[in-house]
C-alpha cells in the first residue's frame, strides 16, 4: 500500500465549530519517497475527505470517509489522521470536542 511510491500529501483542516467556538485552519505538507530527493511524480491529484472528530485533548477520536480516493488511499489517510494531533477548538476558553472536515490530497 503506498509503499516506495513518491506521493505529495497536502493536509487542511477546516473546523465545523459550534457557535461560541474558535475556528481553527490547519496546513500541513509532506513528502515521502524512496530518495528524498527525486523530483516528485506528475500525476492526477487523489483526495480522500474525511470526517474527524477531535477531542479536547487534542487527539483524533474517530475517523470516518465522507468522500473516497479508491480503497489503497482510502486505508492510507485513515491510517495516516490516527497519528495527527490538533490544537483542540475552545468554548469559553476551555478546550471542547469538535468535529472537522479534513481533506488529505495525495
Amino acid at each position: 500500500m503506498f509503499h516506495g511510491v513518491r506521493f505529495r500529501a497536502a493536509l487542511i483542516a477546516l473546523v465545523l465549530a459550534a457557535p461560541g467556538c474558535a475556528t481553527t485552519t490547519t496546513t500541513v505538507e509532506s513528502q515521502t519517497a524512496a530518495d528524498p530527493n527525486a523530483p516528485l511524480e506528475q500525476s492526477a491529484a487523489q483526495i480522500v475527505i474525511l470526517r474527524l472528530k477531535i477531542g479536547a485533548d487534542g487527539v483524533v477520536r474517530d475517523a470516518q470517509i465522507v468522500q473516497s480516493a479508491g480503497p489503497e488511499a482510502d486505508a492510507a489517510a485513515l491510517k495516516a489522521v490516527y497519528r495527527l494531533h490538533f490544537n483542540p477548538a475552545q468554548q469559553d476558553g476551555e478546550p471542547i470536542e469538535s468535529t472537522i472536515r479534513f481533506a488529505y490530497t495525495f
